[in-house]
């Protein structure tokens, strides 16, 4: 037992001593670097700022009263001047040209001796004449020179192909319409009797 805690003496002194020797044989440490003296900031001169700030602008001046209108002037008089005393064409007779010559006068007709007019008459016998020829003009147009044709039967001629027309185109239809009706017509007469005959 007493070998044992010498050696364990002897181990824990050996540590010892090789711990003190490490110790020895370390390096001092380097040292530590001096700081760097602190950097001096120069001064700088103070910004002047009314340098940069720009002038205020000015105040605006009133505007000016506006200066009252001037009151019109009176109307001028009006001098009543007689006309009789004064000419008005007298200062513009030299702005105007001599005026032209008057037309040589035109021949003067003699006048037709009056005729014996029967007084009972309204139309002179030329204008009685003429209007008997339009009317006989009248009547040959009307006939159209087919002898015996009176005004009727033009008539009938002219209106005879427009009719034709008319029926043609509508014709057709107004006998679908009547023949539709007259049918429906039938059968309700005979669906009534034959209702009455059930009863």
């Amino acid at each position: 037992m007493e070998e044992i805690l010498a050696s364990i003496r002897r181990i824990i002194s050996e540590d010892g001593d090789e711990d003190v020797q490490n110790k020895d044989a370390e390096p001092d440490p380097a040292p530590e670097p001096e700081p760097d003296p602190p950097l001096e900031l120069e001064e700088e001169e103070p910004l002047e700022l009314v340098d940069e700030i720009e002038d205020e602008p000015p105040e605006p001046e009133p505007e000016p009263e506006p200066e009252p209108e001037p009151e019109p002037d009176p109307p001028p008089e009006l001098e009543l001047v007689d006309m009789e005393d004064q000419d008005p064409y007298e200062d513009d007779e030299d702005d105007f040209f001599d005026p032209p010559p008057p037309p040589p006068p035109a021949p003067s007709r003699r006048p037709q001796p009056l005729e014996d007019y029967d007084d009972d008459r309204i139309v002179s016998d030329a204008t009685e004449a003429f209007g008997v020829a339009s009317f006989a003009k009248l009547e040959r147009s009307i006939r159209m020179g087919h002898s015996g044709e009176t005004l009727e039967d033009v008539v009938k001629n002219l209106l005879r192909p427009m009719l034709r027309s008319w029926l043609d185109d509508n014709l057709p239809g107004m006998v679908e319409r009547m023949v539709e009706d007259e049918i429906r017509n039938m059968a309700s007469g005979a669906k009534r009797r034959w209702d009455d005959d059930d009863y």
